[in-house]
């Protein structure tokens, strides 16, 4: 960090061209800076759950990284790209690129990812993008904990199940699925379940939240 920024160094493998070195270098920074993103969530949910599945050696999924955080928040928080240095090596050219990241934006960042939504229990979240590294879903959203003797405990999801969607419709994000949470949650009448799409290692499943009736 430096001053009212955040700057970033990515190095891009030697290629036959200098577009595919920047691309391999532009992808390092944001790897960077998603790790950064990582530490500043200590003390959320999401950072339990992160921490303990990330390794070190993202370099091979530098793009898987970069493509997932650019969806999630490329909107706003792309990296500003500030200069760059080449080098020649046999086989081709080596690309250095220094990105920068505003305070502020990088703050919007961290809130992004710390954010979750309940539903009976099960406290969801955006995939981080450092999960690519270890396993790659098409899904948005993950389950980074479940409330002990909660409907959605006694549904049998458990950390670490993707969700697809509620109620029959897609969990196309975080505050929609906040939304559908509490819309869903409020029509289903007393003693009947709420389906929950999940995937479960790779095969998809619905686990069924039940709404008890009021006490006699």
């Amino acid at each position: 960090m430096d001053g009212e920024a955040l700057y970033l160094v990515g190095k891009g493998d030697v290629a036959d061209n200098a577009e595919s070195s920047l691309l391999h270098a532009r992808n390092e920074a944001i790897v960077r800076l998603v790790r950064h993103v990582a530490q500043e969530l200590v003390g959320s949910p999401v950072y339990d759950y992160v921490q303990p599945r990330i390794r070190d050696d993202e370099r091979g999924q530098s793009a898987e990284v970069a493509a997932r955080y650019l969806a999630q928040v490329g909107s706003f928080a792309t990296p500003e790209r500030v200069d760059v240095a080449n080098r020649q090596r046999d086989g081709g050219v080596e690309l250095y690129a220094r990105y920068k990241l505003p305070r502020n934006v990088l703050a919007q960042v961290v809130a992004t990812y710390r954010a979750t939504a309940t539903l009976q229990g099960l406290v969801v979240a955006r995939v981080f993008p450092l999960l690519e590294v270890t396993t790659h879903t098409d899904a948005e959203l993950v389950v980074v904990n479940v409330q002990r003797g909660s409907p959605g405990a006694a549904s049998g999801a458990r950390v670490g199940d993707y969700v697809l969607g509620i109620g029959g419709k897609p969990a196309a994000g975080l505050d929609a699925f906040a939304k559908s949470a509490i819309d869903e949650w409020a029509i289903l009448p007393p003693r009947s379940y709420l389906a929950v799409d999940m995937d479960v290692s790779g095969a998809r499943k619905s686990i069924r939240i039940f709404k008890p009736g009021p006490p006699n």
